[in-house]
């Protein structure tokens, strides 16, 4: 299945980079470094105990794994995540925030 959808792309490319998966902690200050130096893509940020904090970004992470797009188990207090295999996903940022997501 093919799919266009920002989050599940930055998931996928942090996965990819790190070799690692992922946890919501780590997918929030990706997305607002992203958007701090290339993109606007919509998530409203406010301080947070672990930092900055988006709720819509959040949702967006539920509804991803409630779709079965994003796989996430649980370790420890942390939610590791990662694209499910059947999904082809693809994203509509700019070439700067892609580069961003490069390595």
């Amino acid at each position: 299945m093919e799919i266009k959808n920002n989050v599940a792309y930055i998931i996928q490319k942090i996965c990819a980079i790190t070799g690692d998966k992922p946890g919501k902690t780590a997918v929030q200050r990706t997305v607002y470094l992203i958007q701090t130096e290339a993109l606007d893509l919509g998530f409203k940020y406010k301080p947070h105990c672990y930092g900055v904090y988006s709720e819509a970004l959040n949702s967006e992470i539920d509804l991803l794994i409630a779709n079965n797009i994003v796989r996430a188990e649980r370790k420890g207090n942390s939610f590791l995540m990662d694209v499910d295999s059947f999904c082809a996903v693809q994203s509509d940022m700019g070439k700067e925030a892609k580069k961003i997501l490069s390595v």
